[in-house]
């Protein structure tokens, strides 16, 4: 049977030129993808994410714990399964935050209400480059909210601010389409240093962005030392000071997360990967 396929462009040169003034170097990725009935098959090695599995961050500070627990769910119930057209996987992240010291066993933590929690939607052309077409989200740790639900939330199941919340091709707070919010990418099939491109773009509401850095040795607790490590620095240009600078490791997916914010430096490791 011939794969429906469908194209689309991130086309954002001219925004990105109006950033601030900054200067940034190395090239501006722009990408025409082509996704085939596999999309949901999040194969890339830089980032591979297939279905049933589940990734546990920890990040500890002075006085809490974070745990981060990443699901990678199959298209059934109450998961969107395809946008604009393109089939798409959701990923399940949910942070969850302990006082303290992180024990061992993190399962009492998991076990509890997560202070956030996430469907976000991606999907992989046929060149392997993963997209990110949106997601849901619901925080209940916002000290100002635009968006609260009304209520438990039906789709994540719990109640809190959805502010951060997108979709591509749509104006979800206004219920229509919208061509101007456009997907991003997530992950490059091949990434190249000073390469950079918008993961998202909703003008004033989702406009992230991620630069390909180095290629380093990251020595992880969980796996021990792991050679040519992709590090990519992700920003918010509507939150300045707010960076991130992510180690992927090839074959293994996101190992460490380096914070940087308010002068801070906060680490997060990746502790577990099942199966």
């Amino acid at each position: 049977m011939e794969s429906s396929k469908r194209t689309g462009k991130v086309l954002l040169a001219a925004i990105l030129l109006g950033l601030s003034g900054t200067a940034i170097a190395g090239g501006f990725v722009e990408l025409e993808g082509v996704f085939d009935d596999d999309s949901r098959d999040l194969t890339n090695p830089w980032l591979p994410l297939p279905e049933g599995s589940q990734l546990i961050h920890i990040a500890e500070t002075e006085d809490e714990c974070v745990v981060s627990v990443l699901d990678v769910l199959p298209p059934v119930g109450l998961m969107t399964t395809e946008i604009k057209g393109v089939k798409v996987r959701t990923l399940w992240d949910r942070e969850f935050i302990e006082e303290g010291e992180c024990p061992d066993d993190l399962s009492d933590i998991m076990s509890g209400d997560p202070v956030e929690s996430t469907f976000d939607w991606c999907a992989q052309d046929v060149d392997g480059n993963i997209w990110y077409f949106g997601e849901h989200s619901v925080a209940t740790d916002h000290e100002e909210c635009d968006h609260e639900t009304d209520g438990v939330d039906p789709v994540i199941g719990i109640e809190g601010c959805l502010d951060g919340s997108w979709e591509a091709g749509k104006d979800i707070w206004k219920e229509i389409d919208d061509p101007n919010v456009l997907e991003g990418i997530i992950m490059l099939a091949d990434p190249r240093k000073g390469q950079f491109y918008f993961q998202e773009f909703w003008e004033d509401e989702a406009e992230d962005m991620g630069k390909i850095v180095n290629f380093k040795r990251v020595n992880s607790d969980y796996l021990g030392p792991l050679d040519s490590c992709l590090v990519i620095k992700e920003w918010v240009p509507l939150s300045p000071g707010s960076i991130e600078q992510k180690y992927f490791c090839y074959g293994v997916g996101l190992v460490q997360v380096k914070g940087l914010s308010g002068g801070k430096t906060e680490w997060t490791h990746l502790v577990e990967i099942t199966p």
